[in-house]
């Protein structure tokens, strides 16, 4: 007969005790039978652990490596210290259940670049789960050169620092292993280590006095993001220059622009038409002097500007969609950039107050290649409309509009349709989240506005896309590939509150609770208020902050009192030093499929939904905090605005 252990753990207390008669104090004997089923509760907790294990791969060619070093992080503890991966194979062995670790994959020979790998160790339901977490990818090194030059005297611009960062998954220590450049003073340039295989995109700072506004501009607008100096796929450039040009307050003048616009034989075309729509220019359309046979438009200049003529026809000859833009070099001096034309290219003319230009568009026929005259090279910071400037005229149906948050998620759980594929007590998330647009097609069908139907608030990046379009003229349907663009939301106007910081144990209970009883398939929840990891939830709002700190002063753990001092930098000089997740409430026993994720999602934390908050760990472990047994951490705290307004106090926070 076999007997469980409480059954055991009673008798043996029995036998010590003789008989329980009338006079025994039987509340001692409760405590103790309590304590001990304690004992083995956690003794049963403890047993349950997860190996795993993986194959290290060069990303070139995904073979596995000959050699590599494993180093694992359990929070602040290293549990595994330069395991040695034999032809990239390893193991890793007897891991708490349900905990966020740091594989470190390092090379002993400089074969790769360290790469650091953000997991969760996932439930174990038998004493030990056994796991294959796949293949952990990592690249040789490459050393990037980049020098930046003023593009007035060719100087060097020597106080930035390039960033870059090539781990996967989330945490907050992922700081500890972003890629930082170097600067050589002798030869003016930046030194900086990247994998070379692997996709990796670098930045630097050229807000300097964190007012919001670039102090530099970079030649080329793809070499702006926000407010950095940003280089899409460096591992892949071994050299680079980039031109800057300081940012001094901008200048508005009114500008005459006086056009010709002539066919094949230099004869002006009347019926042509110029327009103008900017955020100094409502929409301007150009007026025919027929005197001196030019398109006449008077419009205020700010560093850069665009004219663009919409496609049309004249006798009987169909002409293409074409743009002139205009940049300022210098004070004197403008470059011309035109496009659409027979003459596309660019040139520099002198600054003026009367410019006089010349176009010769291109004649298109039924075989004419539809192409992207121009388009959005950055997103208005208000409506976050995309336009695109078409050669032809066409017909665009809302299908083929799209706008991805590539770095939100889609949730679809197992009840949401009994006609899906996702089976109750499964939960499916899929990388990117598409938001609802509107557009308009205008100016003889050559002009594309998009519009979200409501405004960009989440921190993160975008992605506008346009698929098939019809050629009127021809009703051939096409998709070509310049009409997207990738784009960042940072959206530091929301208003931050110190209340808004939470701490979360993440262990699918709430003041000992359950947060969700039952999971898709309406089988009871098996989560229990037990310790577990404690983590600091942010909202959004801290983009509006430049510095942000609290320092921990005492935790009240089951009611017991320590002090404990230990400081947490959120937000230093404006750069955010947490992770980004989301939070979606499910059970405990709910199974999770995740499919092309960008982004790390909780299911145990107590947050309300959400695609963007933000998580850094707090490196205690408790439970929640109930009125029988308190669990809060005291801090102050300190923080700046953007706007430079500073606010410090004091604040106790419970443990979800």
């Amino acid at each position: 007969m076999k007997y469980s252990k409480l059954f055991i753990a009673t008798a043996s207390l029995l036998f010590l005790n003789g008989c329980l008669d009338y006079n025994d104090d039987s509340k001692d004997v409760v405590q103790a039978i309590n304590a001990q089923t304690a004992v083995i509760s956690e003794q049963q907790t403890s047993e349950a652990s997860v190996t795993f294990h993986g194959v290290v791969v060069d990303s070139f060619d995904d073979q596995p490596v000959i050699s590599a070093l494993i180093t694992v992080y359990l929070g602040t503890e290293t549990v595994v210290d330069g395991l040695i991966a034999i032809n990239g194979v390893f193991e890793i062995a007897t891991l708490p259940a349900n905990s966020d670790i740091e594989v470190i994959i390092s090379s002993n020979n400089e074969q790769f670049s360290r790469r650091a790998f953000f997991l969760n160790t996932g439930a174990s339901t038998a004493n030990v789960a056994i796991k294959d977490f796949g293949t952990f990818a990592v690249s040789e090194p490459q050393e990037v050169q980049i020098s930046v030059l003023n593009s007035v005297d060719n100087s060097s611009v020597e106080n930035l620092e390039f960033s870059a960062y090539s781990h996967v998954g989330s945490s907050s220590s992922t700081l500890k292993y972003k890629h930082t450049s170097t600067y050589d003073a002798v030869n003016g340039q930046y030194n900086i280590t990247l994998p070379k295989h692997i996709n990796t995109s670098v930045s630097a700072g050229l807000d300097f006095n964190r007012d919001g506004k670039v102090d530099l501009i970079p030649e080329y607008s793809n070499n702006l993001m926000g407010t950095d100096l940003y280089i899409n796929s460096a591992n892949s450039i071994d050299v680079l220059t980039v031109y800057v040009a300081d940012n001094n307050d901008a200048v508005i003048s009114d500008v005459e622009y006086r056009i010709s616009i002539l066919d094949s034989a230099a004869n002006s075309i009347p019926s042509a038409e110029l327009v103008i729509e900017d955020e100094n220019n409502a929409m301007l359309k150009s007026v025919y002097d027929a005197t001196t046979e030019q398109h006449v438009v008077l419009a205020k200049f700010s560093q850069q500007i665009s004219l663009n003529m919409p496609a049309f026809s004249a006798n009987g000859i169909h002409y293409q969609s074409a743009s002139i833009r205009l940049y300022q070099q210098s004070e004197e001096e403008l470059e011309v950039s035109i496009s659409g034309t027979y003459q596309n290219c660019c040139y520099s003319i002198p600054n003026s107050d009367t410019m006089t230009l010349v176009l010769l568009p291109r004649v298109t026929s039924n075989v004419s290649a539809l192409e992207v005259v121009t388009k959005s090279q950055e997103i208005d910071s208000v409506n976050s409309i995309f336009k695109v400037f078409y050669s032809q005229g066409v017909s665009i149906p809302n299908a083929s509009v799209s706008l991805v948050r590539t770095s939100g998620f889609t949730t679809v759980k197992g009840n949401d349709d009994s006609n899906d594929l996702i089976l109750p007590g499964a939960t499916l998330f899929t990388g990117g989240f598409n938001i609802a647009t509107s557009h308009t097609v205008t100016l003889n069908n050559t002009k594309l506005e998009v519009i979200p139907e409501s405004v960009l608030v989440l921190p993160g990046s975008y992605h506008y896309n346009v698929g098939n379009v019809e050629v009127i003229s021809t009703e051939e349907v096409t998709d070509i590939n310049d009409d997207s663009l990738f784009f960042t939301i940072t959206n530091p106007n929301q208003t931050f509150d110190i209340t808004d910081v939470k701490l979360d144990n993440e262990n699918f209970t709430t003041k000992g609770i359950a947060i969700t009883t039952v999971n898709t398939a309406n089988e009871a929840s098996t989560s229990s208020n037990s310790d577990r990891s404690v983590y600091f939830y942010l909202p959004a709002s801290i983009h509006s902050l430049k510095n942000f700190t609290m320092r921990q002063l005492s935790i009240t753990k089951d009611n017991v009192v320590r002090t404990d001092a230990r400081s947490f930098t959120f937000i230093n000089n404006g750069n955010v030093n947490n992770s980004r997740v989301g939070t979606v409430k499910l059970a405990e026993n709910e199974v999770i499929v995740r499919d092309r994720m960008q982004v790390t999602v909780y299911t145990g934390t107590a947050q309300d939904d959400s695609q963007a908050v933000y998580r850094m760990s707090n490196y205690e472990y408790m439970s929640d905090n109930t009125p029988s047994s308190k669990n809060t951490i005291s801090f102050e705290y300190a923080y700046e605005t953007i706007a430079g307004d500073i606010s410090t106090g004091a604040i106790t926070i419970p443990v979800q």
